[in-house]
């Protein structure tokens, strides 16, 4: 129904002095239009501010992760700093390394020199007592 048929109902029940709202069905479409439009916008303007807050939340949350995570990484930045420091404190120096290697020769060159000096005065002791020298000598 048109906004003219609607007018046409209305005069002629106010020219018949019938004026009764609720027998007006064009006014019950008009209102029932009006309510569902107005219905509509506010569900609409519901919905972007819905909407609009859970964006803004997740922007809020997002922001907050990412200064988490920016705080996280300035201490893992610094905690890998001070590992790499201690690495290279701890790394031995070529003098070190050259003191160790003379240490390791000289402790092996005593063991050496102790094994033979062991089987140098165990060694006809060993002979002796087992009788093997016992018979070339006599």
């Amino acid at each position: 129904m048109n906004d003219h048929e609607m007018l046409k109902q209305i005069l002629a029940a106010y020219q018949n002095d019938e004026i009764n709202w609720s027998q007006v069905p064009a006014i019950n479409a008009l209102i029932q239009r009006e309510v569902n439009q107005q219905v509509a916008k506010q569900v609409d303007n519901l919905a972007n501010n819905t909407s609009q807050q859970y964006v803004d939340h997740l922007n809020s949350l997002i922001q907050s992760n990412q200064q988490q995570f920016d705080s996280s990484q300035r201490r893992l930045d610094a905690l890998n700093k001070a590992i790499n420091t201690a690495q290279r404190e701890l790394k031995p120096t070529k003098r070190q390394q050259t003191l160790a290697i003379i240490g390791q020769g000289v402790g092996i060159v005593a063991l050496i020199v102790t094994t033979l000096v062991l089987l140098w005065l165990i060694g006809p002791m060993v002979v002796h007592l087992s009788g093997v020298g016992l018979y070339g000598t006599h």
